[in-house]
């Protein structure tokens, strides 16, 4: 009964990895070149082209730089507010079920030392039963004892270094996002076109 839950975990695990990763490295790729191409489109004055290319493009910085594109003509904080408020929240969808992954994590151990106990209970059980300590009354108990014990660590291994790869992903994807608004807001300033 104790690999049940085991097994929900390491699927649920993996996959949650899995759509997490390729989510998060859509939203890293290709950063440096789009925003240089929302520049051009907005020296040129194509407002319109502008959004239509950030609507067209998946993750964060697309979604950030069209909400400063649609607040292009408040001022300079309020572009940067409406930048860091979008990028937070889709940070935080991002982030979204992660902290699972970190509990899988801790807990998949104490499983595996759960179905230790239940192996030693089973060793005592059949001794008691049979009156006989042989290697055939305590085999089933040692089975179940290592078994359990090994799928509880390395579930939970698996689980700690999947959330560390997307935590430290996260990170990246953060910082990213602060270069982008430094980035944007330093292009926002120094062009004549949209000073107050």
């Amino acid at each position: 009964y104790i690999m049940v839950p085991l097994l929900l975990f390491s699927i649920y695990t993996v996959y949650l990895f899995i759509v997490k990763y390729l989510v998060i490295n859509q939203s890293l790729k290709n950063n440096d070149r789009f925003l240089n191409s929302i520049q051009i489109f907005l020296n040129d004055g194509k407002m319109e082209g502008a959004s239509a290319m950030c609507k067209s493009k998946e993750g964060i910085i697309p979604k950030m730089l069209d909400k400063a594109i649609i607040n292009i003509n408040k001022t300079p904080s309020e572009i940067e507010k409406s930048m860091e408020t979008t990028g937070r929240i889709e940070m935080m969808q991002l982030e979204k079920n992660i902290n699972f992954i970190g509990v899988i994590a801790s807990i998949a151990p104490i499983f595996g030392f759960i179905g230790t106990i239940l192996g030693v209970i089973q060793i005592f059980y059949n001794i008691a039963i049979t009156d006989n300590i042989s290697i055939g009354a305590i085999a089933g108990g040692l089975y179940t004892k290592m078994i359990t014990s090994a799928a509880g660590l390395i579930v939970g291994l698996i689980a700690y270094l999947a959330y560390n790869v997307l935590q430290n992903k996260l990170n990246t994807l953060s910082m990213n996002m602060e270069q982008t608004i430094q980035i944007f807001m330093d292009f926002i300033s120094n062009n004549r076109r949209f000073q107050k």
